[in-house]
């Protein structure tokens, strides 16, 4: 089986290496970031006012072992 999935969008953020990146939510207090979503795929987004919270998957394509 091959799975493959592709780009529909990209996160902002204000940490751009992992130095000084927290590792757990609670210790990046006031740090924003946002998520862009490919013009083409935005129309996907007009239900979600309902919901608190959505699942948003991520490829760490800088991360390194």
């Amino acid at each position: 089986m091959k799975i493959e999935y592709r780009s529909i969008g990209y996160v902002d953020s204000p940490f751009c290496t992992a130095e000084g990146m927290p590792i757990q939510p609670s210790r990046s207090e006031g740090a924003a970031g946002s998520v862009t979503v490919d013009p083409e795929y935005a129309g996907g987004l007009k239900d979600l006012d309902g919901f608190s919270h959505i699942i948003l998957l991520c490829h760490l394509h800088r991360a390194r072992p």
